[in-house]
């Protein structure tokens, strides 16, 4: 029996197993398990404390009884288990990423040191092994630097920074707050589009990859609070796209060691010098809607493709590419109540809207995304005849997205609450408002 051990709540992963008559073990934490979800059949559900930590997955697995079962594989497409899936896999004796490999794929000076020596055009960088510590905090560049931690995952705590003196300001924050998140980079900052390409490797071969570009560079999407977008290049049409992204998706993937799986892989392209560099890269899927986009583009059941090369079928990749154009976007507000959100039905039957999904029902208080673009309540996939067209389309979907949200504020007084009520709803309703005349 082929039996695949999955860490997370990827359910295109375990719908793919269900497909290919694989028994899943699914192993999440307590937040995943909270969302629900409608589960395959045949998925075994292990709730853990942490699903990043090797102790309360083994312990868990022990205590079920699955600790000892044959497993075909590892799989995760957490982007924190990454190197527990790796440890996990060698633990039990079952098929997975090296460890050491799923280390080039978490430590972004790790990857910036064996990309770089790989010939691969990266940015220059410096390890900061404590940024608590602030004797010893050097700013080695003459222009700006983007500092991460070197663990990080998307743009969570990623700032663009100028000098020595706003480096020790943070580390001082990170001092008076007892940060654990010490080790981090400082990277020269890269000017230019930001491209992404999402593929798979199979016993050390490319075997698919695909280009996009988002529709402005993730810092400025997180600083000006607008919605995470972007679009995919069609490989026909943009074929200069993915001849200049060829070289360095290859020589970034034969240096960082992949054998086997799925990659996203994040790029700088210089548009004064034509020059693409490597950004980062994540052995594991995309997020947003990169399964769904790039199965309407390519055919590429990217998650299904996941689960094959954890249990060691090579995947038969036919790309079968269709003219649109495609591209994502996030959907959200302000943080707050979600009173109203459009339906499913509703969004579907925007124009060239042609995929979406809501995350959060009505109630649901939606906090704010530090570091992470726009509070997400849903994401929507259009479709359009040009790149041209499907700017405009992401563009409108989330205007009109926008303007039908009704979102509560929270942890404010009552006469602010009753203002931003009257805003929306002129007529009186309560409290002083409401006089009784005889």
């Amino acid at each position: 029996m082929t039996r695949l051990l999955h860490i997370g709540m990827d359910m295109p992963v375990l719908y793919a197993c269900e497909r290919h008559d694989v028994e899943s073990v699914a192993v999440f934490g307590s937040r995943e398990w909270d969302r629900g979800g409608i589960f395959p059949e045949r998925t075994r559900r292990v709730l853990v404390d942490r699903q990043t930590d090797i102790d309360s997955v083994l312990s868990a697995l022990a205590r079920e009884g699955l600790a000892n079962h044959r497993y075909s594989g590892v799989q995760t497409s957490d982007e924190m288990a990454v190197v527990l899936s790796g440890a996990l896999g060698r633990s039990l004796g079952v098929r997975s990423i090296d460890p050491l490999t799923a280390t080039n794929f978490r430590d972004k000076a790790r990857q910036k040191e064996k990309v770089g020596a790989a010939g691969v055009p990266t940015a220059r960088h410096a390890v900061i092994t404590d940024i608590c510590d602030l004797e010893s905090l050097a700013y080695p560049f003459d222009g700006p630097a983007v500092l991460k931690p070197v663990a990080g995952a998307g743009t969570g705590d990623t700032q663009v920074i100028t000098g020595l003196a706003e480096l020790k300001e943070i580390g001082r924050r990170c001092r008076d707050s007892r940060t654990e998140e010490r080790a981090y980079v400082l990277e020269e900052f890269m000017e230019g589009d930001e491209w992404l390409a999402d593929g798979v490797v199979f016993d050390g071969e490319l075997l698919f990859f695909a280009v996009a570009r988002y529709d402005r560079p993730c810092l400025s999407t997180v600083e000006q609070r607008l919605p995470l977008s972007y679009r995919r290049f069609d490989p026909q049409t943009d074929a200069w796209a993915y001849e200049l992204a060829g070289g360095v998706v290859r020589g970034a993937l034969k240096a960082l060691e992949l054998d086997h799986g799925v990659f996203h892989m994040e790029m700088f392209h210089d548009t004064r010098t034509g020059v693409l560099s490597f950004g980062e890269c994540g052995a594991r899927r995309g997020g947003v809607l990169v399964q769904e986009d790039v199965l309407f583009k390519f055919g590429v059941d990217l998650a299904e493709c996941a689960m094959l090369c954890a249990i060691g079928e090579r995947p038969d990749i036919r790309p079968d590419v269709r003219p649109e154009a495609v591209g994502c976007t996030y959907l959200g507000g302000e943080a707050g109540v979600v009173l109203r959100t459009p339906s499913h039905a509703e969004i579907l039957a925007r124009p060239n809207v042609e995929f979406a999904r809501i995350h959060h029902p009505r109630g649901f208080r939606l906090p704010e995304m530090n570091g992470i673009s726009i509070p997400r309540i849903g994401m929507g996939m259009v479709t359009g005849a040009t790149a041209e067209d499907v700017e405009r389309h992401l563009a409108e979907l989330c205007d009109w997205f926008a303007d039908e949200l009704v979102i509560a504020p929270v942890d404010v007084t009552l006469s602010t609450l009753r203002q931003w009520h009257r805003s929306r709803w002129p007529e009186p309703g309560f409290g002083e408002d409401i006089r009784y005349e005889r």
